[in-house]
């Protein structure tokens, strides 16, 4: 019988999966790091360390980068991927349970109303 147990390392292949999303579009749209950290409104650093995996991407974050890179939503379902997969690696009792995720977001909708979908 299948069990909806996850471990850490969901996580951060679902963090690896964005990093290379992301990676692949600036590349693909012909972007320096510093400009599309400029385009984002943030720092290049926090870009780099996203882009490299050493850190997972914020929700805002994804969003500013869908916005950025024209990527038709391909960030930003990465991103809900990944907030998916770490919510279902949360710790419960000393081990890690699936919870429930949360409503899926439409990217017109997201696009449309010009700011991140209210949730995460």
């Amino acid at each position: 019988m299948a069990t909806d147990h996850y471990t850490a390392d969901d996580a951060d292949a679902a963090a690896n999966v964005f990093a290379g999303e992301l990676k692949r579009w600036r590349t693909l749209r012909g972007l320096s790091r510093t400009t599309l950290a400029r385009r984002m409104g943030y720092d290049r650093s926090y870009v780099s360390k996203v882009e490299s995996g050493a850190k997972p991407p914020s929700r805002d974050f994804a969003f500013h980068a869908e916005k950025a890179l024209h990527s038709g939503g391909a960030l930003y379902n990465a991103y809900r991927e990944h907030a998916a997969t770490t919510d279902r690696t949360r710790p419960v009792d000393g081990q890690f349970a699936r919870v429930s995720p949360q409503p899926a977001v439409q990217y017109a909708d997201m696009m449309a109303g010009g700011a991140p979908p209210a949730g995460r």
